[in-house]
């Protein structure tokens, strides 16, 4: 069963914003390991890639 919490909900939501993890992550308080860390765990909870990287941003796909 899938564990999706109120921060990687804001993760989410910060991504889509700012496209990211560095802005993300200290907006949040935390280390960029740890938003990577949420971030590749939504994706394997979910079983779709949620985000891509281009040109040093991050961008929501269509399933994200």
């Amino acid at each position: 069963m899938m564990n999706l919490n109120l921060l990687k909900l804001e993760i989410i939501e910060l991504l889509e914003k700012h496209h990211k993890i560095t802005t993300v992550a200290d907006l949040l308080g935390l280390k960029q390991p740890t938003v990577t860390f949420h971030m590749k765990n939504l994706e394997r909870d979910f079983g779709v890639k949620l985000f891509d990287a281009r040109m040093g941003r991050i961008i929501l796909t269509d399933a994200g």
